[in-house]
Parts: structure tokens; sequence; C-alpha cells
């Protein structure tokens, strides 16, 4: 009597080629092996269906690449693989209010913790079907609010006064409206 067997196998095709009782699968394919018993000289026909899944991308839309202190950042997360989710971590340097997460979109508001431009990383791990993609990294600048002081002064009408402003940052331009 021939004994008969099936597997079903699914893989990643990062694991291509796959070798399987001296077959060799490139793609989502099924093949049957024959196989010999030195011991009694039956045959046995074993088959392996083979389901390769594709490694998913991360594509994304940036709003912006850089925001001012307490603004929302404004990602949006997509992949060539329609059911791809996302997973990320962060990075973030003189700023605060990342945070690490999962889903298609990252709103999140982000602060300076300094007068000078920070920023926010953050690292993107696609995954479809127990494959995992090659993360990616999207950075955003994060610039500091400057907090404006003006001199408090009294004047009466027909008078001219001179108003004094400093700000916590270097640098810049002011417009008086």
């Amino acid at each position: 009597p021939t004994l008969m067997s099936t597997t079903d196998i699914t893989i990643c095709d990062t694991e291509l080629p796959y070798t399987w009782n001296g077959l060799t699968f490139t793609t989502t394919e099924t093949q049957t092996a024959t196989l010999t018993s030195a011991v009694t000289g039956c045959d046995s026909l074993a088959t392996l269906n083979l389901t390769v899944n594709p490694t998913p991308d991360v594509l994304y839309a940036l709003g912006a690449s850089a925001i001012c202190s307490g603004e929302i950042t404004d990602i949006e997360l997509s992949s060539s693989y329609g059911g791809t989710i996302y997973s990320w971590d962060y990075a973030q340097t003189l700023s605060s209010g990342a945070s690490s997460g999962n889903g298609n979109q990252i709103n999140e508001t982000i602060v300076s913790t300094s007068t000078i431009p920070g920023s926010v990383s953050y690292i993107v791990t696609p995954i479809l079907n127990f494959c995992i993609g090659t993360p990616v990294v999207i950075s955003i600048d994060v610039n500091p609010v400057p907090d404006l002081t003006v001199n408090d002064e009294t004047m009466c009408i027909g008078e001219t006064v001179v108003l004094n402003a400093t700000t916590n940052l270097l640098g810049g331009t002011y417009l008086w409206g």
C-alpha cells in the first residue's frame, strides 16, 4: 500500500527558496515527493501545499516635516499590500509627547522642551500575515514657540512711546500689528 500525507505550510517571501523533502519551492505552489522506505521498499507520497505571503512595505504621507511646539503630527500610513498593520516606536530630542503605538495614523501633540529646535522620529514597522517588513524612520522637526515679553508703558494721547520686546529665543524678527 502507498501511504499519503498532505502538509500545509505558510511562509514569508523572504524565506524563499524553500526546501522540503528534496523539493525546492520558489513561489506559492503544491508539490508531491515520492519517498521509498529503505526498510520495507514501500512508497509514500508526501504533498506540500506551500503558501507564500508577501513582505509588506510602508508608505506614508507627512502633513509637515516641521511643526511648532504644541502642534499635532499628521502622518498617514499605508502599504502596497492591503491588510497591513503598523506598529511604531519613537525617539525624541529636545521634545516630548511622542509615544509607541499601532494603527494607520500617527497624530500626537509634540511639545518643544528647549529654546532650540528638537525633533521626533517614529520607527514604523509593517506587519502582514506574520510577515514583518523593513522598518521606516519618519522624522519631524519641532520648533520652539517664542515667549515674547514687551515692556509695560503708560502713555497719553499724542505721546510717543518706545516699546522694547525680548524673547527667550535667539534670532528671528517681530511683526507689529
